[in-house]
């Protein structure tokens, strides 16, 4: 791969302290089987285990594919976002995607499946895939997406969060990409894989399969906002993200972003029962919803299997 004019697909890997996975994860990417040539460009944010040796190890076996950011001193607790100028300016695919250092695909056709159909389909902004959950602290694994046929989704579905899309799963056309990310590091703005996501469907749809291809790994320790952060703060940052959004797209999808965050389904769902005794803040906030929302919410958190089965059995109704 050294003609990178002929590179097709930029992978984008920030890495911190993945010394137990992100050989997993390089591996994941070299086994795909495509007519498609792509590189890596990994960057490390100054980790303190043995991830860059790792790191260096694969970009020596591998000097065409990878190519590694090294860095001596950790940035992102500085407020520099992970994928800032230094990456954006070594991109040479014509699409990207982007995989955080623990976690990996699970499917060797990942690369020709997406590209063939975006290079297919010129009026996809992007396309996507169901994902595996898999919890590394209790081995348990779970299909993290309700998706049983290939849909197409749009930035009211991305925004609302009808459909969950994990950043492992997304290839998108790099510059809408990449005109994202220079108008937050341009403005200072913090970002998200949710808004990432809407930016993209803002021009065009993004079609979403239902092959599970990727993996997401969770473990308990301090890579990332909700690990790092208490509960009201990551709300607080959620709305501010969704303000941000509003901002960046001319209010286009202001009645939406307005109704999502009087709603705040995503500000009160997923915590605990325990965690809306404890938190004035997210009493709050359900008591905001209307009644069968409120019902709703109370239900997942109460009987979250039983909820599954339910929703499962409407989906493939439906």
């Amino acid at each position: 791969m050294e003609n990178e004019t002929d590179i097709m697909l930029t992978i984008i890997v920030p890495c911190y302290n993945h010394e137990k996975y992100i050989g997993g994860a390089l591996d994941s990417f070299l086994s795909q089987k495509t007519k498609y040539k792509y590189e890596i460009i990994i960057r490390d944010d100054a980790s303190t285990d043995n991830s860059q040796k790792i790191i260096s190890e694969y970009a020596e076996k591998y000097p065409g594919i990878i190519k590694p950011i090294l860095l001596s001193e950790n940035t992102y607790s500085k407020g520099v976002h992970v994928i800032n100028s230094d990456v954006i300016d070594q991109i040479n695919g014509k699409y990207l995607a982007i995989t955080e250092g623990d976690d990996c695909w699970i499917d060797d056709n990942k690369i020709e499946k997406q590209l063939d159909f975006l290079e297919n389909e010129p009026k996809y902004s992007g396309c996507s895939h169901r994902h595996v959950f898999f919890n590394c602290d209790t081995g348990k694994e779970v299909i993290d997406s309700q998706i049983y046929k290939d849909i197409d989704v749009d930035v009211e579905m991305i925004i609302r969060g009808v459909v969950s899309m994990h950043t492992s799963s997304v290839v998108a056309r790099s510059y809408l990409a990449i005109e994202y990310f220079k108008i937050y590091e341009e403005l200072g703005w913090d970002t998200s894989d949710r808004y990432m996501m809407a930016y993209i469907a803002t021009k065009g749809p993004i079609r979403c399969f239902a092959d599970k291809m990727s993996m997401y790994r969770w473990h308990s320790g301090p890579y990332s906002f909700t690990m790092t952060h208490n509960r009201e703060e990551q709300i607080k940052w959620e709305i501010k993200l969704a303000e941000d959004f509003d901002k960046i797209t001319d209010f286009r999808y202001h009645e939406i972003i307005k109704e999502n965050i009087q709603n705040s389904r995503y500000e009160v769902d997923g915590y605990s029962m325990r965690d809306i005794l404890h938190s004035e803040y997210l009493r709050k906030k359900l008591a905001q919803y209307k009644l069968k929302d409120r019902f709703a919410v109370l239900f997942k958190i109460s009987f979250p299997n039983l909820y599954k089965k339910l929703a499962n059995i409407y989906h493939k109704k439906n």
